[in-house]
């Protein structure tokens, strides 16, 4: 901004907000806008899948106008205002086109002065203006477009800075709009911290609102019928209004557990820190048993420990000790099984076709030959023109 006040003809480069939803991408944007002494406006690209949304339709169709660009630039009526183009990451492709290739032309500051509307069909100058995007993540934003972007990585607020945010903006908004300004209802700061860690978990601030909006209401109706003048809410207060804690905080900081360990959880729009807990469970076979959604590195983690459970000398015999002695055996068998009898060796015929003094002849149960079947007969099958059978030597 310091920059575009010192030289009116620099190119702005085009900023993209990414963030968890409820951090103030939007808010942020109307506050570049208003230091800056211009108009905001903002148009919304989340599910939109068609290119003629973004460039317009040709005059011969029917019902053809100018699209959402120029549409919002006339609404504006200046050229050089501040333009939002909300969820960036959500645009999609089909047979109609891609949209996202569309921008291209809007965003890119060596093409945008001289974008044509298919409508129009006549350049139109977009280089004054400033150009701000938005988005939860930027995978999903296409390379070239990505490349054209400055990225701005806004993370989740911190329970400070949720407070100082629930202090001074989002309470005196919920009290004007309920009508319960001047001292009618009062939330202390304690009351405003066991909010934030018992009812709310995410990265931005929109629960919390909707939660003091919620006491607002509620605080309302009493007053309304005539209850009570003024209400101060108190921490243990917060169960009548809103109900039982929602969530859980600071239980693994109270008392040591055992079997527990705290983990830290991190995502892209919020985290935590769980707690992870081990239960010991009877069976023949060594494995680690993880529920739920831990993920590749609570996997590792898992598994680390569990590994030093195989001695060297149970690996060896095939069995594994466990901290009380006892042997497991392996998987497969149980260790009650009593030792499978060994098989007896095969009697091998002698030369004259005998095998204990009794007369040997070739038998298989895939022709079906019987005892006294021999070449004469399989001869004879042959010479019958069957000549497709197979033949096997004596």
């Amino acid at each position: 901004m310091a920059v575009r006040k010192r030289a009116k003809g620099l190119r702005a480069p085009i900023l993209c907000f990414v963030g968890p939803p409820g951090v103030g991408k939007t808010s942020l944007g109307k506050s570049i806008a208003r230091a800056m002494g211009r108009k905001f406006i903002r148009m919304s690209l989340g599910g939109i899948r068609d290119e003629a949304e973004i460039r317009g339709h040709r005059r011969p169709y029917v019902g053809a106008l100018p699209r959402r660009v120029l549409q919002t630039m006339k609404t504006a009526g200046e050229t050089n205002p501040v333009f939002m183009l909300d969820e960036i990451d959500k645009v999609g492709a089909d047979f109609r086109g891609d949209p996202s290739s569309a921008l291209l032309e809007v965003l890119d500051p060596e093409q945008n002065n001289s974008f044509s509307d298919h409508y129009l069909e006549v350049p139109y100058d977009l280089s004054r203006v400033i150009f701000i995007t938005t988005g939860n993540v930027e995978d999903t934003i296409i390379a070239p477009l990505r490349d054209r972007m400055e990225i701005i990585r806004l993370p989740g607020y911190t329970e400070d800075e949720k407070m100082h945010i629930a202090t001074g903006y989002l309470l005196p908004r919920q009290l004007k709009q309920h009508g319960l300004e001047g001292g009618r209802l009062v939330i202390g700061d304690e009351t405003l911290k066991e909010l934030v860690r018992h009812y709310t978990r995410e990265a931005g601030v929109r629960n919390l609102e909707r939660e003091i909006g919620t006491i607002c209401r509620k605080v309302a109706r009493a007053i309304a019928e005539g209850k009570s003048e003024t209400v101060e809410i108190a921490v243990s207060d917060l169960s009548t209004y809103l109900g039982p804690e929602k969530f859980d905080f600071g239980l693994a900081e109270e008392e040591d557990q055992v079997g527990a360990v705290t983990g830290v959880s991190v995502a892209e729009y919020a985290g935590d820190v769980p707690t992870v807990a081990a239960t010991v469970t009877h069976g023949t076979d060594l494995h680690c048993l993880r529920t739920g959604q831990p993920g590749q590195r609570r996997d590792g983690s898992a598994e680390t420990p569990h590994r030093p459970l195989r001695t060297p000398t149970a690996a060896r015999a095939g069995a594994t000790t466990w901290g009380g002695g006892e042997q497991v055996a392996p998987p497969g068998r149980h260790r009650h099984d009593s030792p499978r009898p060994p098989t007896p060796p095969r009697r091998a015929p002698s030369r004259a076709g005998t095998v204990d003094g009794r007369p040997s002849t070739p038998t298989s149960s895939r022709r079906g030959w019987k005892e006294g079947s021999g070449s004469a007969a399989r001869g004879s099958r042959r010479d019958s023109g069957d000549a497709m059978r197979p033949s096997f030597p004596d």
